[in-house]
């Protein structure tokens, strides 16, 4: 029996790279991945490739930039899977380059993306984890938060994450919903 024999998971951020990685290998173990990234085309590579090796994957396209979109994806998991089991929190962006030539718009886009899209979706999961009593929460963080030349707004993203990962481990103690970094 596969290790996530049926569970819905949903994971950010996996149109390439490591969320791509991450849901792959979830639908590998069992899993049936909500595949949700900004960029469709990536969105909808990743879950061909689930469905190719056959595994169950569904498509969602969204920024997951407030609240409401992050409800909406939660509710996706739901109406497509009819649970919610696991969340990977995965999507992020990386701007490298000195701190002081970051102009605001990439400032707000990072910490937008990094830090508030990643309280949303994890809030708006516990809020369905917590009722049924069960669930897992998946945060990624990064080395750069420890600091490296050209990645201080990204490692001070990083390390926000942490922070909250931290914070909604306490708070969610006795509730059977667990979240790591």
């Amino acid at each position: 029996m596969p290790a996530l024999d049926g569970r819905a998971i949903i994971v950010t951020g996996a149109g390439r790279g490591l969320g791509r990685a991450y849901a792959v290998a979830i639908a590998a173990a069992g899993g049936r991945v909500l595949v949700c990234d900004a960029q469709a085309q990536g969105v909808a590579e990743t879950v061909e490739s689930i469905r190719e090796a056959g595994g169950t994957a569904h498509p969602y396209v969204a920024r997951l930039s407030d609240q409401t979109s992050a409800r909406m994806l939660v509710a996706e998991c739901i109406e497509r899977f009819g649970a919610l089991d696991g969340l990977v929190a995965n999507a992020g962006v990386l701007n490298p380059g000195p701190a002081r030539e970051q102009d605001q718009n990439t400032v707000d886009q990072t910490l937008q993306t990094n830090i508030a899209a990643v309280w949303h979706c994890c809030v708006s999961a516990m809020d369905v984890m917590v009722q049924a009593g069960q669930g897992s929460i998946v945060t990624v963080v990064s080395g750069a938060m420890q600091g490296l030349p050209g990645l201080a707004l990204y490692g001070i993203s990083k390390s926000a994450v942490l922070g909250l990962t931290y914070g909604l481990a306490l708070e969610l103690e006795q509730t059977g919903v667990r979240i790591n970094a």
